[in-house]
């Protein structure tokens, strides 16, 4: 194996080490976030603080109109200095305007939007917080977008994974020791995504050089056409994040809301892996096919999709056999009849690990529209699952439909990247993994069923199968070069 075929690997090896652990600290950051507000406020306030927030994502998708991912692609393709900055002025005046309208249309109807979603008219000073809160968000999204596209993890960990999560959880504990309401811990959001903004504003302007009017060459058509396909589909991939949880609103109770918006943030701690390694991948494999490196694409995918889904599996297990106890040692036994909603919807999220970067590769060949049609399909069928299910079975019918269309999606994204490439999800390397996942998963079945019967042998069986499964990683999945020495690497820095 050559230099240049291992290369790529640990380029993403080593950059999205970077951004899982800054990833895991957002994530740990923000879990405790929304643990404080749902132990304070309780499972009424919670829900509409959780739909106050779903308004503010689903609108930041819609404003945003794709163009935070078409940079991360776009950015890396080119080397002038001025083409890239004028690539950053596109994107503000493309961006900004749009924010700005979708947030004076979301004052204009916030007392409809209480009464017929939050049921509870005294909730408008709440919605026109996280209204006024959008254009900070697109602001910072469209940031992150630019660090992407200059392939740099440390100021996207710093902004994104650190300053973020860190000032809106000391906010909102502020908020909770001084005894505050629901308006305070939208503010807390508000207060957060600006501080961030402002700071995501000043290294951009700091660091690119936007071009004066007599340099600059709009390139908002270039990047409208190749974002608009990923407008459609970074709305419908939110609205498979949210829009369950307006429709829990609008057909069942805030409470119900609230259970629901718990088991969430649980759930997708099963894709912090493929987070993490999306971040690097995308742009890595985007420069691999502008140079035509076919091959190093199918090998970059393979190890990565293995490692997502080695690492995945842990959390998995623990969702899928432990959520009862899992939500209430967190969010409190309140919250516990959220627990079939856990098991259901972490077996529609692993299908992400299981699928690998599909989406990202996608997207970094340029395959935008196969994404857009994929996502129209998908979003549909979503809509239609939790019309059916909503109604009769609650945040438990909502989980069953957005867990099916995570899979449905995964499915015709992976069928699509085999089509366009030849890459396959199914590999030697992945092979493995799935082999001993599948064989601890149902020895664990057999043996809670007929010896471990209690709870605490249970617990303990778990643990024990959860070391064999780490001891079978290192011993027969761990194999190509690069992995091993970025262990050893790991390995010397953590233990010198």
């Amino acid at each position: 194996m050559g230099k240049d075929n291992a290369s790529p690997f640990t380029t993403v090896l080593r950059g999205s080490a970077i951004v899982f652990f800054g990833f895991g600290f957002e994530m740990l950051i923000s879990f405790g976030a929304k643990l404080l507000i749902a132990r304070y406020l309780g499972k009424v306030d919670y829900g509409e603080v959780s739909l106050g927030i779903t308004i503010m994502t689903l609108v930041t998708a819609f404003s945003l109109v794709g163009l935070n991912t078409g940079i991360g692609r776009y950015i890396p393709r080119f080397d002038s200095q001025v083409d890239r900055g004028s690539i950053v002025r596109s994107a503000l005046e493309i961006a900004l305007p749009l924010a700005v309208v979708s947030s004076i249309i979301i004052i204009l109807f916030s007392d409809s939007i209480a009464t017929v979603l939050f049921d509870n008219p005294q909730a408008t000073a709440l919605i026109w917080i996280f209204a006024i809160a959008i254009p900070l968000v697109v602001l910072f999204r469209l940031s992150i977008g630019i660090i992407q596209g200059q392939q740099r993890s440390v100021p996207k960990v710093v902004l994104g994974n650190i300053c973020l999560p860190g000032t809106r959880f000391g906010l909102i504990a502020l908020a909770v020791f001084i005894g505050l309401g629901t308006q305070a811990f939208a503010g807390a959001y508000f207060l957060s995504y600006l501080v961030v903004a402002v700071a995501a504003m000043y290294y951009i302007f700091t660091r690119v050089s936007i071009p004066s009017t007599n340099q600059y060459t709009p390139m908002r058509r270039e990047l409208v056409s190749f974002s608009a396909p990923l407008m459609i589909t970074a709305t419908i991939t939110v609205f498979l994040s949210n829009i369950d949880t307006l429709m829990v609103g609008y057909f069942s109770t805030t409470s119900a809301v609230g259970i629901y918006n718990v088991v969430f943030p649980l759930t997708v701690m099963i894709t912090a892996f493929l987070t993490s390694f999306r971040f690097i991948v995308m742009p890595q494999i985007s420069e691999l096919h502008a140079n035509v490196r076919t091959e190093d694409i199918r090998r970059v995918y393979a190890l990565t999709n293995k490692w997502i889904m080695a690492l995945s599996a842990p959390v998995l297990f623990v969702f899928l056999f432990f959520p009862a106890q899992v939500i209430e040692i967190t969010f409190g036994a309140e919250y516990t009849a959220g627990a079939p909603a856990l098991s259901i919807l972490s077996l529609g999220f692993f299908t992400h690990a299981v699928a690998g970067p599909n989406g990202a590769t996608l997207t970094s060949i340029g395959n935008t529209k196969a994404i857009m049609r994929i996502n129209i399909v998908v979003g549909i069928c979503n809509i239609i699952l939790n019309l059916l299910l909503i109604p009769q079975y609650s945040f438990v019918g909502a989980a069953i439909a957005t867990g099916t269309s995570y899979a449905l999606m995964n499915l015709l994204y992976s069928w699509q990247l085999y089509q366009s490439t030849g890459i396959s999800p199914i590999s030697d390397h992945t092979g493995q993994i799935i082999t001993i996942i599948a064989s601890l998963f149902l020895a664990f079945i057999i043996l809670r069923n007929i010896i471990f019967t209690s709870k605490i042998s249970t617990l303990l069986l778990g643990v024990a199968l959860l070391v064999i499964y780490v001891a079978l990683l290192f011993s027969t999945v761990i194999s190509e070069p690069e992995e091993q020495s970025f262990l050893k690497t790991v390995f010397e820095y953590v233990l010198p």
